[in-house]
This record gives C-alpha cells, sequence and structure tokens, in this order.
C-alpha cells in the first residue's frame, strides 16, 4: 500500500485519522496509541504479511536489551556488552538480508532491478531505517538518555507508518515525548491545515515530477545495462532526469511523511532541505537525506574520532564514514565505490579547508552560482555510479557523456530539429547519427520544469514559513538558498486554495501510473 495509492489516500489515511480524531475525545492516551500502532501494523501487513516476523523479533529482542540496560543493578562491563551484543545483532540481521538473501548478491540484473520502480520488494519492508533507528535507541539507552521504555510507545516508535518505510530516522527521545504531551492529545485544526498542505506538496512532487520523469531515466540505464549505445544526449538528459527523479521522488515522500504524521499531532525531522542548491559536498550532505547524516556523524564518526581506546584520524573515520554509507545502500560493488568516493571528496573538502583558510585565500573564488553547478556536476557523476547495474554499466555511461563522437542521433523531434537546423548552416551532420535517442519533447520539458522547480522555488519549509513545526536534528542549519522567488509563501487564501486543488487533482488523475518510491528497496 503505497502513499500515492487509492488504496492509501481514499482507504486507509480516512479511516485512521477519523477514528483517531473519535478516540482523542475519549481522552485516553493508551487507547489513541493503540489504534495508531494497530493502523501502522495494517499498513505494514498490506506489502508483507509473512514478514512481519521480522520486525516484531527485533522490536522483542532490542526492547529486552533496553530494559536491561536501564537497570541500575546492571554494571557497566556488563552493560557495554549488552550494547554491544545488540549493534552485532541489528547490523547481522540487515546484512543477512542485504548480502545473503538480496538477488543482488547473485546477479547483475537483479540488482539493476532494485531501481525499476515497478519491482517487488526483496528485503522486509524498512529494515534498513528500523535497523538504524534500534541502534540508536540502544545507544542512547546505554548513555542514560533514555529510562526505562514502555513497550507500546516503543512499538509504536518503531512502526509508525508515516516513518516506517524509508524514514527519517527518528530518535526514541524526539518521539515518544510528544506521544505523552499535552498536544498530542488536542484536535488541532492548524495541524490538520498544513499537514494536508504538506501532503498534497509531497504527491504532487512523486506522482506528478518524479513519476513523469522515471520512465525515460529507467529507460536510458536499462539500455546501457544491455550493452545497447545510446547518444550523448541521452546520456546527459538520463543522467540528470535520474538526479531530479532521485530528488523529487525521495522528497516528495519525506513531505508525504511529514504531513501524515502532523495530522496524528507529531512533528517528524526534516529529511531534506534544498540539496540540489548546495555549494559543496559537506553543504550538500547537510541538505540531503539530512536524518542519515546525522545519524552516522552521531554513530559512526564521532565515535570512530572520540573514542578513549583507539581514537581514528579524522581524515581515516571520514573516508570509513562514506565507505559505510554505501555499504548500507547495498553491498554491491558499486555502492562500495560510490560512498568511498563520497568519503574521499568530503576528505578534499576538509584539507582544502584545513590548508586554505577562507579569510587567507586570496585566490580565485567561484561565484554561488558556479559553486551549486560544479557540486551538482559531481553529483550527477556519481549518481550514475549510484543507479547503474554494474561497474562495467557505469563506466560506459560515462564514458559516452564525454565521447564526441555519439553527439547526437535521429529519432526524436528534438534531435531532427537540431539536425535540420544544423543542415540549414551548412554543417556536415554526417557521423552524428548513430545510436537511438530516447529523448522527447516533452520529456524534455519535464525536465526544464523539474530544474526550475528545484533551483527557482522555495522548498516546501520555507514555503510554509512560520507554519513549518517538523524537528530539525542538525547542530547548525547551513545557510539559506531560497532560489529566484524568495518571497513566495503559502497564505491562507482563495488564491492558494485553488492552486493546492490543482495540485492535488492533477496528482490523484495521475495516480494509476504512479510507481513505488525508489528507496524502498533500501
Amino acid at each position: 500500500m503505497l502513499f500515492n495509492s487509492a488504496t492509501f489516500l481514499f482507504l486507509f489515511l480516512p479511516a485512521t485519522i477519523v477514528i483517531f480524531f473519535l478516540l482523542l475525545r475519549t481522552e485516553r492516551r493508551g487507547l489513541v496509541l493503540a489504534w495508531l500502532l494497530l493502523a501502522s501494523v495494517a499498513f505494514y501487513l498490506s506489502w508483507q504479511p509473512w514478514m512481519i516476523v521480522v520486525p516484531a523479533g527485533s522490536i522483542a529482542a532490542n526492547f529486552l536489551l533496553a530494559r536491561l540496560l536501564s537497570r541500575p543493578s546492571v554494571l557497566r562491563p556488563q552493560r557495554l556488552a549488552l550494547l554491544w551484543g545488540g549493534i552485532v545483532l541489528n547490523i547481522s540481521l540487515l546484512v543477512y538480508y542485504k548480502a545473503v538473501l538480496s538477488p543482488w548478491f547473485f546477479s547483475a540484473d537483479a540488482r539493476s532491478a532494485a531501481f525499476l520502480t515497478s519491482a517487488d520488494i526483496l528485503i522486509p519492508l524498512g529494515i534498513s531505517f528500523i535497523t538504524f533507528q534500534q541502534i540508536a535507541f540502544l545507544v542512547d539507552c546505554y548513555r542514560g538518555k533514555i529510562e526505562r521504555p514502555r513497550l507500546i510507545e516503543y512499538c509504536l516508535f518503531i512502526l509508525f507508518f508515516p516513518q516506517l518505510v524509508i524514514g527519517p530516522i527518528v530518535h526514541y527521545r524526539e518521539l515518544v515525548p510528544q506521544f505523552r504531551s499535552a498536544e498530542f492529545m488536542r484536535l488541532n485544526w492548524d495541524n490538520i491545515t498544513f499537514g494536508g498542505v504538506i501532503l498534497i506538496i509531497g504527491l504532487f512532487k512523486k506522482v506528478v515530477i518524479a513519476d513523469s520523469i522515471a520512465p525515460y531515466a529507467d529507460e536510458v540505464f536499462a539500455s546501457v545495462a544491455r550493452g545497447e549505445s545510446i547518444s550523448l544526449l541521452d546520456a546527459w538528459f538520463g543522467a540528470v532526469a535520474f538526479q531530479f527523479q532521485l530528488y523529487f521522488d525521495f522528497s516528495g515522500y519525506a513531505d508525504m511523511a511529514i504531513g501524515l504524521a502532523r495530522l496524528c499531532n507529531i512533528h517528524l525531522p526534516i529529511n531534506f532541505d534544498s540539496p540540489l542548491k548546495a555549494r559543496n559536498r559537506f553543504d550538500l550532505w547537510q541538505r540531503w537525506h539530512i536524518s542519515f547524516t546525522v545519524f552516522m556523524r552521531q554513530y559512526v564518526f564521532m565515535p570512530l574520532v572520540r573514542n578513549r581506546w583507539a581514537p581514528v584520524p579524522v581524515s581515516l573515520a571520514i573516508v570509513c564514514t562514506g565507505l559505510l554509507s554505501g555499504l548500507w545502500h547495498g553491498f554491491g560493488s558499486t555502492f562500495l565505490l560510490w560512498g568511498g568516493l563520497q568519503g574521499l571528496l568530503l576528505l578534499g573538502i576538509h584539507y582544502r579547508n584545513h590548508l586554505l583558510p577562507t579569510s587567507r585565500y586570496t585566490g580565485f573564488v567561484p561565484t554561488r552560482s558556479m559553486q551549486i553547478m560544479s557540486t551538482f556536476f559531481i553529483t550527477l557523476l556519481l549518481s550514475i555510479l549510484f543507479r547503474s547495474a554494474d561497474l562495467a554499466s557505469a563506466w560506459r555511461f560515462i564514458a559516452t557523456l564525454f565521447n564526441g563522437d555519439l553527439l547526437l542521433a535521429a529519432g526524436s523531434p528534438v534531435v531532427d530539429r537540431v539536425l535540420a537546423i544544423a543542415s540549414h548552416l551548412g554543417l556536415n551532420a554526417s557521423g552524428l547519427k548513430r545510436g537511438a535517442t530516447l529523448i522527447e519533447w516533452q520529456q524534455l520539458l519535464m525536465l526544464l520544469a523539474a530544474g526550475c522547480v528545484a533551483w527557482g522555488l522555495p522548498n516546501t519549509r520555507q514555503l510554509l514559513g512560520t507554519h513549518w513545526r517538523a524537528l530539525d536534528q542538525r547542530l547548525q542549519p547551513p545557510p539559506e538558498h531560497v532560489g529566484w522567488l524568495p518571497t513566495v509563501r503559502l497564505q491562507l487564501n482563495l488564491r492558494w486554495a485553488w492552486l493546492l486543488g490543482a495540485m492535488l487533482v492533477a496528482s490523484l488523475l495521475l495516480l494509476e501510473r504512479s510507481t513505488r518510491f525508489v528507496y524502498f528497496q533500501f
């Protein structure tokens, strides 16, 4: 049951929210929590009913370990052993499903199918995000930040349906205090209004933008995986298409999750903050999949450099964190190389800032636009590696990007028009019609529209302004990058009502062609 499915939007969601509102009138907190937990379990069962034993067993084991860690009578060495036992248990479960049972481990064809958005889920739903939340939970119990968790609150913290599948990664200490607050038990019309607005924006991002781009991106990468020749035009447009597809698909889910949770009087953390406007890799990772970045910093990077027994140099810790980030996505060679390159790029920026402080550097300083475009270009190349079926396919794709012999190909109105202009100008177009061009003018317009939205408009947080209530896990949020229309803000008036209504209608009309979210596989 997808967020962008008729079953969810017209049956599951209305039933869940209406009964939630009715139960609020009883003023019985336990009953309200039980209903949300029941709805979340039903949501999981709608996907993989036979797999419910995996999160259930994991929840039971981690809850037992947490209760043991919370006992004052347990000595420090025993608590440390319990903590590491729990971490190993959680990671082993993740490795078992991702490296042993996942088809990625056996064939490149199956590995590539992970990105075909119509494919079935190959591993237990949300296993990666559940694992990370439970590791963070155990560490916080060990550090004394959590005292004697309650079972129903813990189960809902893990299985809460808005963030169950692809996050954001939430901490127990962020979510459970909200379950216990007075605001949670009140009918809040602001939460209903703006939760619905955020939900519509996320649905539009996914259904109208991401799913309009996805077929073209899938076709280009599938052609390369089959060993077919593509034109330079398709190589560049295909790479851009996947980057836009991934961003609007993932950030669309994040918005929908925040909106759905807010309908239940819960505020989830922000997970995207205009990452395509980032100026460098560090800036990018402060804006893309924020909860994952914060987790890797708090529970991987910082323990490596600050542990008392064998502190790791910062440079090595950066590379290790990058490699582990790649392995979290999958145990294929492309993910490993992708993570390693991310770590090396971050390391390069770290040393550049260390050796050439901004206050002393008097050489050429690129403009903001140049920084954004260069960061996007590097992200584009890394995304090819991230998306490709294997290293050979990734290399063929990247080689095509810089192969002038494959500049253009016949077969689409866009290319035919370019060739006609070249012929009219007396240019020799022979040798340019090699391969088959897949791009059509509708897809080209969609890419241009996606670029205008990503770079020209405020993001959802900026659009809502003071009405935005989502948490922010970052210690220091990066500078604001609003876009070409910085003054655009949501207003509760008829004009915005018509605009949001049109976005909702467009999304609902295109629901039938909509596919699952890309990150469901991870």
